[in-house]
């Protein structure tokens, strides 16, 4: 099963906060380009709630807006490669956002964007929002659904950027009808990259 973005299930780089430029990297496919929208939108006018801005994580100070935010996405055309512009965005974001599609699993461009990202050892820093198909559809004998996880998702990514044979739980929040539901999925995604307590910032909101 998928875990969730809890605070403890997010452990401290081994790069210092002040070596990050952007805080959040949302990649996704040309075709999830509405989904994109709707996050960068919500993350852009979200305040962290007083309660919590300030405190001291493995990130430095609990930052009252999530920013800056980069959001890049393949061409389209199915062979895109990464732009160095891509590769420095990459490697100066602290957190990794894939908008998880059929479109996306089956992108060269986000495949090779999770991959860049989870070489610089950033496996826990990559989130997942799943808005259409079913994660791990690709390894059932009776799939419900087409597979929305890239195939780097599910595994491991050494130093080099090669995919290994190890399992990974990506942590992620499911947007899809039925499941968490697009207000959750967000709280969900923005209490991973803020390391707050995911149940603590879903009262906050609700109170608010």
């Amino acid at each position: 099963t998928l875990s969730q973005l809890q605070n403890d299930s997010l452990m401290a780089s081994e790069t210092q906060p002040d070596d990050f430029k952007n805080w959040v990297f949302v990649c996704h496919s040309q075709s999830d380009e509405r989904w994109k929208d709707w996050l960068v939108k919500h993350l852009a006018v979200f305040r962290t709630p007083r309660p919590f801005t300030g405190k001291v994580t493995a990130d430095g100070p609990i930052p009252r807006r999530v920013a800056p935010i980069i959001s890049r996405c393949d061409t389209g055309d199915g062979a895109s490669p990464l732009s160095e512009a891509d590769q420095q965005a990459l490697q100066e974001s602290r957190y990794l956002v894939v908008i998880c599609s059929p479109a996306s699993a089956a992108s060269p461009w986000v495949d090779a964007a999770v991959r860049k990202f989870k070489s610089f050892d950033r496996e826990h820093r990559t989130l997942c929002l799943i808005v259409k198909g079913e994660p791990y559809a690709s390894s059932r004998l009776d799939p419900i659904g087409e597979e929305c996880l890239a195939r780097p998702l599910k595994y491991g990514v050494d130093a080099g950027g090669e995919i290994t044979d190890t399992p990974t739980a990506p942590a992620a929040a499911d947007a899809r009808p039925g499941k968490d539901g697009r207000r959750n999925a967000f709280l969900k995604l923005t209490a991973g990259m803020l390391r707050i307590d995911y149940g603590e910032l879903k009262q906050r909101d609700h109170d608010r």
